[in-house]
Order: structure tokens, then sequence, then C-alpha cells
């Protein structure tokens, strides 16, 4: 199981075994070596009366804080290293230790005191964490890949996971893609109890959930510009060189200007594409890093070195998704500079309103609630006359819309569906078939969608947060750049923030007549410029469409046969959209094309993966 993830931790790794009765217990970690480089920041990391156990994945932003309060409770220290400090907080407090970190961690802590293996994540899921609980068997990973390693279940793929994959471009937690491996909840913690020669759950709980609004007195844009900064500085924390992603947005333009107030020597990065000037940031990015003096080192991507990445993603998907190649691609070539930690602005759109989501979902929301006293055939007729000139997918998307209950967060997790629902009936998929919510979501995921609507800001936030951000973002940011042994960190998503965002009343946070990010821009206007003020919302992105219609095509292909041929869809359905697609690329969107090629590719490297442990399985014999 630690051999499979070896890109993660390329610079050491540690194992340590133990047993209650006749039940082993084995722990193992590669390491990253970013804080205390020395041997005493390895794992699995123990407390000398070896009573406790601790592999650790992520960063404690305030471990310096927590370890001065530990030290004056009788601890002592012998590294520099959050590791130390979040094992001695967990040994003498308990797993609600956790409540008091800052960071992006998942967790495993064995108390032998207690006979208890407890499982944590932070709480919005930056870091992963994967397990596998049956046949008196517990194991946990930060991969998936590293749990199917561990044999004690055959990977078969799940018929809800497929659908729900379908429906949204990535698989929505708890589930990952395996009947049998589910994902631990962000923001949760679980205790698996070891008596009697059994492993079983003993309790699971939601330790966060977030905000409620409540309006303060408090100049909101003094407090947003304070804890960014607080935010930017804390993640700037390492042993090692940081860097920072720098494009010609708000969220990374801020990231850089006070990581350099901060930190001189940090360097900020952008990648360009030579072909595609359309999407080149190059020029305003230079700009920026030239104005606050900060040393600026452009990497150009040829296709030729993109073309060659994707066969390279192709086989390193861990779990199916849609949105990570571009951060695979961006990632490699940062850690070719040498960078082990970069500082990325995702979380931002979702706390400060990037996305057009928190204006149309508000008009949707107004018109839906219209449609429900009309019959189904006059709804479909008002979706078409309200998206008579948008292309055929906007159109199905809204009658799929208008269908189901006036909810706010449901509309705002149907906005973000990859596939409508003609298309799923042509894959053979059935929500309700498959024990999957009305809009293709788990039912666990379904309670983390806001009741009611009193802030629809909020409601639209807390939506994104929880869907796009959680199961697609950060799981693809996590994936893609360890994939290439690079730490991504994400200030935005810094835990004191994120609660003070979801606290402040929507109306402020994003008034109806400003503009998207309306407190950010009020917080630091004196740090963005003009140009990127005026410039509507983009991003890195490679021109898969174009390559999936000529020189990605046989490749694109091969994934779209296997998968027709799993079995897991009507293979008819698989041809139409992959066809209607080669047809009209510009009407039929790329994405629903790629979600079919990128599943099939990752079954036909799941099933290679079985073919081969099977093989050495039998040379051992």
């Amino acid at each position: 199981m630690n051999e499979m993830m070896v890109h993660r931790g390329p610079d050491a790794s540690g194992e340590c075994f133990d047993s209650i009765g006749r039940m082993s217990i084995g722990l193992a970690q590669r390491r990253l070596a970013i804080l205390d480089l020395s041997p005493l920041g390895q794992q699995p990391m123990s407390t000398k009366d070896q009573q406790h156990r601790l592999v650790f994945n992520g960063e404690i932003y305030n471990f310096l804080e927590l370890r001065q309060e530990l030290e004056a409770e009788g601890d002592q220290f012998v590294s520099n290293s959050d590791t130390e400090v979040l094992l001695a907080g967990l040994s003498r407090y308990g797993i609600e230790f956790v409540r008091r970190l800052h960071g992006m961690y998942a967790f495993a802590f064995f108390d032998r005191s207690r006979g208890s293996i407890y499982l944590a994540r932070d709480p919005v899921g930056i870091k992963p964490l994967f397990y596998y609980h049956g046949n008196n068997s517990l194991a946990f990973a930060s991969e998936l890949r590293s749990l199917v390693a561990s044999e004690l279940f055959e990977p078969v793929v799940s018929q809800a996971s497929v659908a729900n994959y379908f429906a949204y471009g990535s698989v929505a937690q708890p589930y990952t893609i395996l009947s049998d491996a589910s994902m631990l909840d962000s923001g949760s913690w679980t205790e698996y109890a070891v008596k009697d020669d059994q492993v079983r759950e003993v309790e699971r709980n939601r330790w966060w959930n977030p905000c409620k609004p409540t309006l303060r007195n408090v100049n909101y844009a003094v407090e947003t510009r304070r804890l960014v900064t607080k935010a930017v500085h804390s993640h700037l924390m390492a042993d090692v060189p940081v860097g920072v992603f720098l494009s010609a947005g708000i969220d990374s333009t801020i990231i850089a200007t006070v990581a350099h107030e901060r930190n001189p020597n940090t360097r900020a990065f952008t990648v360009s594409f030579e072909s595609d000037v359309a999407i080149d940031e190059s020029e305003i990015a230079m700009d920026t890093a030239q104005k606050i003096g900060m040393e600026h080192v452009l990497v150009k991507i040829s296709d030729e070195e993109a073309l060659s990445s994707i066969q390279d993603w192709f086989n390193q998907i861990d779990k199916p998704s849609i949105d990570g190649l571009n951060t695979f691609v961006i990632s490699k070539a940062v850690r070719d500079q040498g960078i082990k930690v970069a500082l990325s602005g995702v979380g931002a759109d979702e706390l400060f309103g990037g996305y057009p989501s928190f204006q149309e979902v508000p008009q949707l929301y107004y018109w839906s609630r219209r449609a429900a006293i009309v019959p189904p055939f006059l709804r479909r007729m008002l979706a078409r006359g309200l998206t008579f000139y948008k292309p055929i997918q906007v159109s199905k998307k809204l009658e799929d819309m208008f269908s189901i209950q006036s909810q706010l967060s449901w509309l705002a997790a149907m906005r973000r569906r990859l596939m409508n629902q003609d298309e799923l009936k042509q894959l053979g998929v059935r929500f309700d078939e498959l024990g999957l919510s009305p809009i293709g979501l788990p039912p666990q995921t379904m309670t983390l969608l806001p009741t009611t609507s009193d802030d629809v800001g909020w409601a639209i936030s807390v939506v994104e947060s929880a869907l796009y951000q959680g199961n697609t973002l950060l799981r693809d940011a996590d994936a893609n750049s360890m994939a290439h042994s690079l730490e991504l960190r994400v200030p935005f998503l810094d835990q004191e923030l994120i609660d003070f965002a979801h606290s402040i009343p929507g109306e402020i946070r994003f008034p109806k007549d400003g503009p998207r990010k309306f407190l950010l821009r009020e917080a630091f206007g004196d740090v963005i410029s003009d140009v990127i003020h005026k410039r509507p919302k983009t991003g890195f992105s490679l021109p898969i469409a174009r390559w999936m219609l000529k020189q990605l095509r046989p490749l694109c292909e091969e994934g779209v046969s296997y998968l027709a041929t799993s079995g897991l869809v009507d293979k008819d359905g698989v041809k139409v959209l992959w066809y209607s697609f080669l047809a009209d690329p510009n009407e039929r969107s790329w994405t629903r094309a790629f979600s079919i090629v990128v599943l099939g590719h990752y079954l036909k490297n799941l099933d290679t993966r079985k073919k081969l442990a099977l093989a050495n399985d039998a040379k051992v014999c």
C-alpha cells in the first residue's frame, strides 16, 4: 500500500506494526519533507511510552501556538515538526483536539489505551482520506489505488458512483468509484474500536459545518483583508522554498502580493500555452510581479509537452474526474522548477462570489417557483423560451431544473450538472434505481445542502463549496499536484477565514449590483490593477476539445470503446454521445464526451492493475 504512493512522498518512508490481542495493526507513511527536514520529523510517529501513534498528511498552520500551550502543560518536544505537536495534542486531549487545528489534514491516530483508531479530515476536505471497513478489517489511505493494493476487497465499480460521475463530472463523497471503498466526509472524524479480536466503528462525528450569517459591527472589507493576510502568512510556513501560482486573476494577485510582503524570496510562477494566445495570461501576470517586485518565472508549455502528459494523466487517474488535467500539467511544470510547495487561489470563488451561479441561481429560483404551478409540458416550453438563443444543452439543463422541486440548493447543485436527463437515460442511468437523490447525489451529500433559502447568497456559497469545490476542485488539486510530489496550499480555505466569510450576510458579501468578488475588490483595491479589475473571469485551460478532434482522437476512441464494452452503461448511448460531439463539437460540449473517455481509461487501468496483481500472486505461489 505504501509503495503505491511513492509520488506523494519520495523523500522517506516509514512503517510500524503493533497488535491488540490477535489483531494486527500496521501504519505507514510516505514523506514529502517540508517542515523539519531531519529524521525527527519522520512518520509514523509515536509517543515515548508507545501508547499513541500517528500517521498524518497535510499541514497544521497554527502548530507553533499549539506547541506553546502544550509546553505550558508539561509536554516536551524534540523536533520542529507539526506532526509531533499534533501527536502530543491528540494524546493529551483526545480526538476533540481536532477542533483547535487550523490547517489541511487527514490523519489516523492509534490510541492503545482505548484500543481505538481515529480517522479525521479537515473542515472542507482539502486532504483526502479513503477507507475500507469489512470482513473484520480496516484499511485507510490518501489514495484509492493504495486502498486497492491492500487486496482486502475486490475493486468492483459502483453503478451509483458511475451515475453520479456522469451527472457531475466527478464522484461525490462519501462515494469513491468502487463499491467497497468510501471517503471520510470532510469536517468529520470517526472512531474504530479494536476489542475481542473485532474492529468496529463505534462513533462518527461531523464536527464542522458552515457558520450561519450574523450581522456584526465590523468593517467587513478591513476584516477580510486582515484574515486573508493572516492566512497567506501562515501558509508560507515551510523549511523549503514556496512558490505562488500567479495568473491574471484577482485571487492569485492578492496571494502573490501578500506573500511577497511577508517573504521577498517567494517566487511567482505563471504557466502559458504557446499555441493558444487566447488563454495566455503571462503578460498581465508579469506586469503584476514587476509592480510588486516579485521574482517571476514564466513556464511555457508547447503542444507536444502537453500532449505527452495526457497519456501519463490517464495512467495515473486515481478516481475519475473531467477536471484535473490542467492541474496535472501545471504542477509538473512548477515541480520541474524545483518547487515543493505552491500557493493557489482555490476557494475564493466559492467564498466571495466568483461564479455566474451567484447571479444566475436567484433568477432560476424566481422562475422555477412560478413554473411549479403549471403542467410539466408548459414548464418545458417555458424553459425553451427562456433559452431560445442558447445551445441545446443549456435548454435541456433548464428543462431538468424546472422539472424538480423549487428548492434553491437543488437548483444551485443542478446548475453544476454535466449531463441532462436525456443523455443520462441514453447511458442507461436511473437515479432512483441506484439509491441516488432526484438530482443525482448520494443521500449523505444531500444532508450538506441548505434546507432553507433565507439568505440566498449564503446558500449558493455553501452548495458550491460542498459540491464543486469539495468533490472536484480539491480532489483534483490534491491528486494531480501530488502526482508530481508538489504540495498545493489554499490560503482562502483557512478555517478562520472560511468561518468569517460564511458569517457575513449575503447582501454584504454579494451585493445585488456589485461586481463578482465584491469584498475582495474592496479589501485589496490598492493591489488590484485596473486591467485585472475589468478583466472577465478566465482560467488556464488546455485546448482539449481541439485535440480530441485531432491528435487525441485515437486515444479518446480507445477509452470510448473500453467503456462501451464494460457493461456498466448502455454501449449505444456511449457511442451516441461520442459521435454527437464529433458531428457538432461547437453545439455539444466537449466535457460530456471527455467524461466517457476518462472513465473508459480509468476502467482499463483498473483492469490492468487487477490482472497484474493476479499475475504476481501466481508467481508467489
